[in-house]
Parts: structure tokens; sequence; C-alpha cells
């Protein structure tokens, strides 16, 4: 994608349909208002400008539940939050809306992470990133090295999801002047062509638990005593990012840090 001119604003209003899977917010004391970032491109040098809002968190979800600070947290809530745990801080831009809810269609957000993992189409996710990020000073522009969690090397879709992400979020930033940041695509490698989605929590724990999907490539340089940034583009219950975030913590980082697009409402 061609982004000749690139305009980015933040806002805080309504959402014309419900923001996550749960289609009961108001009844769970959620507000319908969010703080949107809204992304205005042209391509190409044309005239018509195209326009993305991407609706945030609200500002009192822990990053690490995903959920609100104060909430009662389930042991499920409790879990994900002990699996990002190597990670000093973790970051999302807003909810993923799985394609079985009819609303996905609707949101933005959640239509370019499919996007994105369907037709290696970064772009906009990673200006959202990056955007929300100097807004809010996340500590991410100092970092070392910036990585994803991997693909399966023979998968069709090896360069894209949080492959794609990394690459061109790595790109933003040297764009910005934060030259000293590189991208490491193979920092970590995926062992097995597989996939947990469709399984029950418990099945995946005890999946993982006998299972290491994501090791550390062994003919990876040296990070001890540098920042990483481990980039994903969903995190759900966060098991892949607790095996990616341990392997690369073993290795001595002196940060390390996880940002993710999108968090699915659970």
């Amino acid at each position: 994608m061609n982004i000749t001119k690139c305009v980015v604003n933040f806002e805080n209003e309504s959402a014309p349909f419900p923001i996550g899977p749960n289609e009961r917010e108001k009844e769970n004391g959620e507000s319908s208002y969010r703080d949107a970032i809204i992304i205005k491109i042209q391509i190409d040098n044309k005239e018509q400008d195209i326009t993305y809002k991407f609706y945030l968190l609200p500002s009192n979800v822990d990053y690490k539940t995903g959920r609100r600070d104060g909430h009662s947290y389930s042991n499920y809530l409790n879990d994900r939050k002990n699996r990002l745990s190597s990670a000093t801080y973790v970051w999302q831009l807003g909810y993923y809306i799985p394609k079985k809810y009819e609303h996905s269609e609707r949101d933005n957000l959640s239509q370019q992470i499919l996007s994105n993992k369907e037709h290696h189409n970064p772009d906009i996710l990673t200006i959202a990133m990056y955007s929300l990020a100097t807004r809010k000073k996340f500590p991410i522009f100092d970092v070392d090295i910036i990585a994803p969690v991997p693909n399966f090397e023979k998968s069709p879709f090896k360069d894209n999801k949080a492959v794609s992400i990394a690459k061109h979020l790595t790109l933003v930033m040297q764009k910005h002047g934060h030259n000293r940041v590189v991208f490491k695509e193979n920092l970590l490698k995926k062992t097995m062509d597989v996939t947990t989605k469709y399984m029950h929590p418990a099945e995946k724990e005890s999946f993982y638990a006998k299972n290491q999907v994501y090791e550390f490539n062994d003919k990876s340089e040296n990070i001890s005593g540098k920042k990483i940034l481990l980039i994903d583009d969903v995190v759900t219950q966060g098991f892949t990012a607790e095996q990616c975030l341990n392997e690369i913590a073993k290795n001595n980082p002196s940060s390390l840090y996880f940002y993710a697009a999108a968090t699915t409402k659970i």
C-alpha cells in the first residue's frame, strides 16, 4: 500500500454497535463511549480520503487481563495475567471481534486484523499502534529489537499476522527517527504446524504444558541486556504469548514488552 498522505486524530464517541463480542455491555457496567483513533489516508496521491476508525480499550482496562480494573476476575483471567507476567508492560489497541459475531464486519480493527492474516496488509494497524504508543508514551521507542510471534516456516501465511505487523512497525519507527531498533523475524521459531484456536482453555493448557510450540532460535544473536518488544496480532488466553515471552526472558533481556494489535474480549 503506497500511502502518500496520513492524518491521525483521537476522539471520544459512542460506538454504533457493541464493542467486543459481549452483546450485554451496558448490563456489565461498560459504557458505549470509547476513545477512538481516526486514520485518514490517501493512496498514490489520489484526492479521495480513506478513513479507518479503531475503537480503543477503555482507560480502566487492565491490559494483562483484558478486563476492567476492579472487575471480579475469574481464575481464567488471573491465569492470563500470570501467563503474561514475563513482560514488564503489555498493551493492545482494542477488542478483536471474531468473525462469528455479526458486528465483526462493522468493526474496522477486527477487519484489518483479518485482512492482514490473509493478505499481508499491516499498514493501518501499525500506524495505529505507533500513534497510540506515542500518545500514551509507551516505553517502546528505545527498544533494540522488535520480534514477532512467529508463524510455522512452511505456512503459506508465514509472512503475515504478527510477522508483517512487527516488520512494518519497525519501518515506521525508523522513519520517525528511532534508528536503533531492528526487526528480527527469526528471534523465535514455531516448532510445529498446529492451531489451538478451537480448543477449550483446559485443553490448551494441557497441550502447551506438554508441547514446546515456540522456542528461542539457537541461531539468533545474543540478546542479553537488550530491550525487546514482542508483537502479536491478537491475544486471547495468552498461551502463545506465554511461551514466546518465557523463551525470550530466559535469554536475559534488560526489558521485555508485549504489544498486540487487539485482545479478544472474553
